[in-house]
């Protein structure tokens, strides 16, 4: 039976065992960001924290910036982080840096996690099925709501709703997860 929980807020998936095949939910922007990047031709995609390494790693491989700090595009970046300016963009199989305020810091902070994947609703079905075929028949998939720096956020609550129901149709149904916590009901 596959075990599934849900982080209303990034500070709750500290207690997960490494094992944990985490799903990180920033829906507005990052993780549509991301996936709308891929979507486009984007071959490969580095994450950062920092504006600083951000800009080195863009001047090191080339590649296009592409983030936000409080809201705003930062002095030197390419494009903010939105998905819907993004995508009428021609970016072709060139490599882009992405660093958000919030979604890159928690995606970091998950590191060490058995594996890290985004999700969103864009892509919710098969970041689902991938973190099921990652996790195994007995594993555990923890979905992270990003929040607002640290904080409960609506939207990543709704993304983490529609994961989560990718998740135990992906499974097999409701018999083949574990009881759910609250959080999972949510």
């Amino acid at each position: 039976m596959i075990d599934i929980d849900v982080a209303l807020v990034p500070s709750e998936a500290r207690r997960w065992p490494q094992t944990t095949v985490c799903i990180v939910i920033d829906e507005l922007r990052a993780s549509s960001t991301l996936t709308t990047l891929l979507d486009l031709g984007c071959e490969e995609l580095f994450l950062t924290r920092g504006l600083a390494e951000a800009r080195r790693l863009a001047h090191e491989h080339g590649s296009f910036l592409v983030g936000e700090r409080g809201g705003r595009t930062p002095r030197g970046f390419d494009f903010n982080n939105s998905p819907s300016f993004l995508s009428r963009s021609v970016l072709g199989s060139r490599s882009g840096i992405l660093c958000t305020s919030n979604g890159t810091n928690v995606l970091g902070r998950l590191q060490g996690m058995a594996a890290v994947l985004v999700g969103c609703l864009l892509n919710a079905r098969a970041c689902a099925e991938a973190a099921l075929r990652l996790a195994g028949a007995d594993g555990s998939v923890g979905v992270v709501c990003a929040g607002n720096l640290g904080a409960f956020a609506i939207d990543d609550a709704v993304g983490a709703g529609v994961i989560v129901n990718r998740l135990v149709e992906a499974a097999g149904g409701p018999n083949a997860c574990r009881e759910p916590n609250d959080a999972v009901q949510a």
